[in-house]
């Protein structure tokens, strides 16, 4: 069994019985080791156990610090869309708002269809096809600027689309657009973030929401993470800190 897991971890995937296993990252599995101990542990309270068998967490790597978009280079790269993309700089400029104000990665974005918009509700929902990373999809409740795109977004929508984002090549079908990389390369180099990838964006959206203050475990469901806000809190919680302490460096009592 240690082989298996050696050759699945070497190779990426395992095929046991014409069925094919993926890895998934250390985090991922001692999460699973968390899940299997608490019912383990269920078990024994019952009587259905004697004991609760070793099962040893995995050595995960420490977090990266991310490069996080400051909100000077946000403006400067939206400001740059129109200049340096003259064919799609409007709708390019949507997208990575978008991206930015709700935290959906790359392809879920592009997935999204208006009537996964509540505007009553005030919610958005990701991945109501199901095509998301862990399979599931989730509620985005609306900021003041994610309401404020997708007002501006639905005024100027094309009537013949039930995307958010559709194709300019679709022609008389209702196409998607598959992907803005090209135009976010020559974006990016005009307003000087030649580093910057879509998920910058999606780091900019946590970090935001971190430093505004809101709860890890709402931040983890609106992102799609199923820790409860563990993985936010190892990577971002030093923003929360340094927020507090900025903010308490303002506070006056002359």
């Amino acid at each position: 069994m240690i082989g298996a897991f050696q050759e699945m971890r070497l190779a990426g995937s395992l095929t046991v019985g014409g069925k094919s296993y993926r890895a998934v990252s250390s985090r991922t599995a001692n999460l699973d080791v968390v899940l299997l101990r608490n019912v383990l542990n269920a078990a024994l309270d019952e009587g259905y156990l004697r004991a609760v068998p070793v099962v040893k967490k995995l050595k995960e790597r420490a977090p990266l610090k991310k490069r996080l978009l400051t909100g000077e280079e946000m403006t400067r790269l939206i400001a740059c869309c129109a200049s340096a993309c003259k064919l799609n700089g409007e709708q390019l400029a949507d997208y990575l708002r978008f991206l930015a104000y709700s935290g959906a990665r790359e392809q879920e974005a592009l997935r999204i269809k208006w009537e996964n918009v509540n505007f009553d509700g005030q919610r958005l929902t990701v991945g109501a096809d199901g095509d998301t990373k862990n399979g599931q999809s989730r509620s985005v409740n609306f900021t003041g600027p994610l309401a404020s795109l997708l007002a501006e977004m639905k005024g100027r929508r094309a009537p013949d689309s039930c995307w958010l984002f559709p194709s300019p090549r679709r022609g008389g079908k209702d196409l998607r657009a598959i992907s803005f990389k090209e135009s976010l390369a020559m974006a990016r180099d005009a307003a000087g973030v030649p580093w910057l990838g879509f998920h910058h964006l999606r780091h900019y959206f946590v970090s935001s929401c971190v430093m505004s203050g809101l709860d890890f475990m709402t931040i983890a469901a609106w992102v799609g993470h199923q820790d409860g806000g563990v993985l936010i809190g190892k990577v971002y919680g030093h923003l929360a800190d340094e927020h507090k302490k900025a903010a308490a460096a303002k506070v006056s009592f002359a």
